[in-house]
């Protein structure tokens, strides 16, 4: 997963450098290992401009390595629910949406504990408790139930429209 992990590492940085207001200079690949560069300089009274670069590693396997077992829980999902091409696209919507979740938790709670160290921004009880509050959750609860939630997702939408085995002769209806 190359491409895909560069393409959310590269789509959530950016995002991420529009939240905390710093500049997203580039992202390199090394082996698994994807680096986002980034670069801040904020004006500090009575004490000039001051400039933080930083570059924040993330492993592409770090959020992937649940995507087999999405895709094979799908594939179990076939015979039983009355397939349209939506639900193909909507797995993948939420699969990206996750995983970008996860990129731009991380690099947002990363710059921010750089932030303070580096004494470009206050202490903030609540930034804190938002960045880190919704890192972990997605660390620890989305990324790893991920497959188990794009599962209940299905059914519970089939059943939702009335289509869970109605129809098993032909499990790609359009």
């Amino acid at each position: 997963m190359p491409y895909y992990g560069s393409f959310i590492v590269r789509v959530s940085s950016f995002v991420t450098s529009l939240i905390k207001n710093v500049e997203l200079a580039k992202v390199e690949r090394r082996g698994e290992k994807l680096t986002a560069y980034f670069s801040c300089k904020r004006v500090i009274p009575m004490g000039g401009i001051v400039r933080m670069d930083t570059d924040l590693s993330l492993w592409t396997s770090k959020y992937t390595y649940n995507v087999p077992l999405t895709f094979a829980l799908v594939a179990a999902l076939l015979p039983v629910i009355s397939w349209k091409r939506r639900n193909f696209l909507e797995i993948i919507v939420i699969l990206v949406f996750v995983h970008m979740m996860y990129v731009v938790f991380f690099e947002g709670l990363q710059l921010y504990y750089g932030f303070i160290k580096a004494g470009l921004e206050k202490p903030s009880i609540k930034e804190q408790a938002f960045w880190e509050y919704f890192w972990t959750f997605t660390q620890s609860m989305i990324i790893r139930f991920e497959p188990f939630l794009i599962a209940l997702y299905l059914v519970m939408r089939n059943l939702n429209l009335g289509t869970l085995s109605e129809t098993r002769k032909n499990p790609l209806k359009a």
